[in-house]
């Protein structure tokens, strides 16, 4: 629990700085970040952000192939200063 709070954290962190409107989990795992290189710590710290209204999932998209995890960035977060 406490590492998917500090991943969570280190998300929310790289959220407001870029304001990204969406991301994949391959996005967060791509910036090579301690603690968040496994696509299940990855998931972990996610959903820790989702429960408190940061990010949702975004419904899969249709195309051929294996479905990114696209997650949609809450509005109300890229509206702040």
């Amino acid at each position: 629990m406490l590492a998917d709070a500090e991943g969570g954290r280190r998300i929310a962190a790289w959220i407001e700085a870029e304001r990204p409107e969406r991301f994949t989990a391959r996005d967060v795992r791509r910036h090579n970040w301690s603690g968040l290189q496994e696509q299940a710590d990855v998931a972990a710290a996610l959903d820790w952000l989702a429960v408190r209204g940061w990010v949702r999932e975004a419904a899969p998209e249709r195309r051929s192939g294996r479905p990114s995890d696209v997650y949609l960035v809450n509005p109300r977060l890229r509206e702040r200063p």
